[in-house]
This record gives structure tokens, C-alpha cells and sequence, in this order.
């Protein structure tokens, strides 16, 4: 997976044009920004990397994440990867026309690695898990 800072124009797969911003696209080789969220941000979180768009045909295992040698015996390291790996993001609208592209990592970022991410795409994940209830969805 790439690295993109966060709120960056998106450009991974396809360009959609400024108005599309990146979200999570995390590395070991950057730091980011750690710190606590809202439940309620994670479980909006959850329910949105549920139903991922643009999926790949491979995907990410978390470079963050040490798979134990010791413990899982090479070939069932799939078992480990569940959780840990993803290969489609999440779309979520923002303010002013503004949409937050993350990959479905994020989530995982989020619980596992304490990402914290910006401020913005807090809102609009809590906003639509609103708007989601107010549907009944």
C-alpha cells in the first residue's frame, strides 16, 4: 500500500479531483498522529470498512503488526493476517463537498495502533453514522 499524508488530494487508483481527500494511508516509514477517539467514531468507523469500494485484487497486511515466527507456522500465516490486512477503502462525505478516502486499514490503524486521524474526518464519519439512524439504516 502507499503512503499519502493525511488530507492530501487523492490519487491512488483513480483521480476524482481535489475535492477527494486522503485519510490513513499509513507507513512505517512516517509517523502519524496517535491519540483517543469516540466510540461512537468507531463504530461508524466499523460499519463503513464493512462495505469497502474500489477493491484490489491483492491486498495489505499491516506493516505496523510482527507476525510471531514462533507461533503461527507459516503456512496458515493467513489466519494471522485476518484483521490485520485490506484491499478497498472507504468513501465518506465531508463538508463542502468534500469527500475522505481511507483505505479499510484504517480501521485497524484506529484500534490497534492508536491513529488518531485529523479532526475533520472525525466529524464526517460521526455525521454519517447519523444520518445512517436518522434513515433507519
Amino acid at each position: 500500500m502507499a503512503y499519502f499524508e493525511d488530507l492530501t488530494p487523492y490519487s491512488y487508483c483513480k483521480s476524482f479531483g481535489p475535492n477527494h481527500l486522503n485519510i490513513g494511508w499509513l507507513s512505517k516509514e512516517y509517523p502519524y498522529h496517535r491519540g483517543s477517539v469516540s466510540s461512537k467514531f468507531v463504530y461508524g468507523l466499523k460499519q463503513l470498512c464493512k462495505v469497502p469500494v474500489n477493491l484490489c485484487r491483492g491486498h495489505h497486511v499491516c506493516e505496523f503488526c510482527i507476525p510471531p515466527d514462533d507461533v503461527i507456522p507459516r503456512d496458515h500465516a493467513y489466519l494471522w493476517e485476518m484483521g490485520r490486512a485490506g484491499n478497498g477503502e472507504i468513501h465518506v462525505p465531508g463538508m463542502g463537498g468534500v469527500i475522505y478516502v481511507a483505505p479499510v486499514m484504517v480501521f485497524h490503524y484506529v484500534v490497534e495502533h492508536q491513529y488518531q486521524p485529523p479532526e475533520q474526518f472525525i466529524t464526517a464519519v460521526e455525521n454519517w453514522l447519523e444520518a445512517e439512524a436518522r434513515h433507519g439504516r
